[in-house]
């Protein structure tokens, strides 16, 4: 790689959105009480990463996205890496939501959806981590805390 040559010392990263993705089945995606998936930029849908096998599943994407570069990038940046989704009160067209994680129909308590959501998101990074431990991972809007 010429960049690689001009600066051995350079540090490359691919990319993914760390809370969304599109083709997925229904039930990866959040969803409002009226159980519509919420639309955060026009065609895009928000994941559900309370959901363990989703943030399996974007963990996996960002490992193959390492990988579709033929490793020629040293690890992965994760844009939107939101520790909460409370705040998510409308869609992209600003329209009123009320986040039904859980898929019962019924708003969800804002404390208990942020610490599920807390938790997929770790989870998604902590999966990504285990399956590239050397890997340079630097992310957008993340709140550790």
């Amino acid at each position: 790689m010429t960049l690689r040559q001009l600066n051995p010392h350079i540090r490359i990263l691919t990319s993914i959105n760390a809370v969304e993705n599109q083709g997925l089945p229904s039930d990866y995606y959040l969803k409002d009480i009226h159980a519509n998936r919420i639309e955060v930029w026009p065609g895009s849908y928000r994941l559900n990463l309370t959901k363990p096998y989703v943030a399996d599943y974007q963990a996996r994407y960002a490992y193959q996205t390492l990988l579709d570069t033929g490793l020629m990038t040293d690890g992965v940046f994760f844009d939107n890496v939101m520790t909460s989704q409370s705040w998510l009160k409308t869609d992209i067209y600003g329209n009123p939501v009320q986040i039904d994680a859980d898929e019962d129909g019924i708003a969800d308590d804002p404390a208990t959806l942020d610490a599920a959501w807390k938790a997929g998101v770790f989870r998604e990074i902590q999966t990504f981590r285990q399956l590239a431990p050397n890997a340079i991972v630097s992310g957008h809007s993340m709140d550790i805390y």
